[in-house]
């Protein structure tokens, strides 16, 4: 490893072109590289809301969640 490290030292111009490599290679991939802001993810999970305003949790029980419940 050193040996490289010291053929490189000395041989600029083959640093410089294998930098240069490197770089145009990373310039090139970042086109296929695929990009989401929001990605598509699936949950086994479902979310149900049901506004019932004014009443008591047990009567939101009785009459609406237990029917959705047996529905389901």
């Amino acid at each position: 490893m050193n040996a490289i490290i010291a053929w490189f030292a000395e041989n600029k111009v083959a640093a410089n072109l294998l930098m240069l490599f490197v770089v145009v290679a990373g310039i090139l991939s970042l086109q296929d590289t695929r990009k989401e802001i929001l990605p598509n993810i699936s949950l086994d999970l479902i979310t149900i809301s049901v506004p019932y305003p004014g009443a008591s949790p047990e009567d939101v029980e009785k009459s609406v969640l237990n029917r959705i419940e047996s529905a389901i």
